[in-house]
């Protein structure tokens, strides 16, 4: 994508809005830890830290998300490549031209890297350099250099017929073998799971009340609140979200 549409992933359009908005959490959290710090707000130094734990990480969240978009648009074009070269190909079969069959098969992928490519090519920009652009504006992506194989296949005749199979084929042998390691990575992501998620908390919350019976200057119960109420949560959510983006990239 251009850098102008990728300024429209930004809060403002515009990355020094962005980020300066992206700050203001942080900032926050920062000046509870000193008023607290101070004594001027009733909240213990723990309870403070989680605080600004917590307005740091929404911080980040907010900075990070258009490469998150950046990400999720990039692997959502990975996954839809085979039904694209599948439909080019049928479409050249039937006697399209491949540009048109380029343009019908990217239409019905419902990709925003390829509607804007389309919107590119609309605008009279020829399809190589559209992808041209596309790599200099997101670091040349593998799943680019294979969309820039399938554009440049489209000027080979008959043989690109031949060509997208071979393609097809290469993709499809490569999930194949995702699949495979994707039961090998969720078995290990179970059983992290259950030592860090399951087992770790149980054992960590019996040696903080042992040591509230002891009598020890931390404040136990703002641990234990972290614990249960922040590390727990976030180590589960983590979890089930590398779970699902590795099913998704070894079954879509």
């Amino acid at each position: 994508m251009s850098l102008g549409v990728l300024n429209t992933l930004y809060i403002g359009k515009s990355k020094r809005v962005h980020y300066a908005v992206s700050a203001v959490p942080a900032a926050l959290g920062a000046v509870i830890a000193v008023l607290s710090y101070l004594q001027f707000l009733p909240l213990s130094l723990i309870l403070a830290v989680i605080y600004t734990l917590i307005m740091v990480s929404i911080s980040a969240s907010i900075a990070f998300l258009p490469k998150f978009k950046v990400s999720s648009m990039l692997e959502h074009l990975e996954l839809r490549l085979p039904h694209l070269i599948l439909r080019l190909r049928t479409l050249i079969m039937a006697g399209e031209s491949p540009l048109e069959a380029f343009l019908s098969a990217a239409s019905e992928v419902r990709s925003p890297i390829l509607d804007y490519l389309i919107k590119q090519i609309a605008l009279g920009v020829t399809p190589e350099e559209a992808i041209s652009e596309l790599q200099r504006a997101l670091k040349n992506k593998p799943v680019l250099d294979t969309l820039k194989r399938i554009v440049l296949s489209l000027g080979m005749g008959e043989e690109a017929i031949n060509y997208l199979k071979e393609e097809f084929d290469a993709i499809m042998a490569e999930r194949e073998s995702g699949l495979r390691k994707a039961i090998e990575s969720l078995s290990v992501i179970v059983e992290m799971y259950m030592s860090i998620g399951v087992f770790f908390p149980v054992i960590a919350i019996v040696m903080l009340a042992s040591l509230s019976i002891l009598g020890s200057g931390f404040d136990i119960n703002a641990l234990i609140a972290l614990l249960i109420f922040v590390a727990i949560p976030l180590f589960s959510a983590f979890s089930a979200i590398m779970a699902k983006k590795i099913v998704e990239r070894a079954l879509l």
